[in-house]
């Protein structure tokens, strides 16, 4: 399911290229973005962060079309999308940027409508992350240890060694 998930990331950039600029472009982003070692690693390892591309791309293309058509069910969709591209992968966060932007163009065209397609996008995009309520405490305790093994860490952090990883 994952990789077939996955799959779809061509046919949405095929869309969004199409839609945002005309068809020669959306078929010119799909083969680009199909091209070796674009997607190399979501080919040998088949995981949730295998889907990020699809999820981001879904992500744009709803944007589009939320701030084209000033469509408050486009930003919702377009919530979703964010949500499950975050839950995919953290890197996908910059994503909130432009949701921003284009949930704040809705509102101001669209009014009452707007300001609930924003609300249902916020609440779809926080939708995935409803399951960590559950261990919460839990969650939090292990955050926190994290937190600090990545501060540990970064303490080692000199220069010799960003010299040795970066030589290597």
């Amino acid at each position: 399911a994952v990789a077939i998930v996955s799959c779809l990331q061509y046919p949405l950039a095929y869309l969004l290229g199409r839609e945002a600029i005309d068809r020669p472009t959306g078929l010119a982003f799909a083969i680009v973005l199909a091209s070796p070692g674009i997607g190399s690693l979501a080919s040998v390892w088949i995981a949730h962060p295998s889907v990020t591309v699809t999820l981001t791309l879904a992500t744009l293309l709803c944007l589009w079309r939320a701030h084209a058509r000033a469509s408050p069910a486009w930003l919702a969709a377009a919530g979703a999308a964010f949500g499950l591209a975050l839950h995919a992968h953290p890197t996908t966060l910059p994503l909130a940027i432009p949701a921003a932007f284009v949930a704040v163009e809705v509102v101001r065209r669209r009014g009452a409508s707007g300001v609930a397609g924003a609300a249902a996008a916020v609440a779809l995009a926080a939708a995935p992350f409803l399951p960590l309520l559950a261990g919460y405490r839990e969650h939090v305790d292990d955050a926190l240890a994290l937190s600090a093994r990545i501060s540990d860490d970064a303490r080692t952090l000199d220069v010799p060694s960003m010299v040795t990883v970066a030589w290597n």
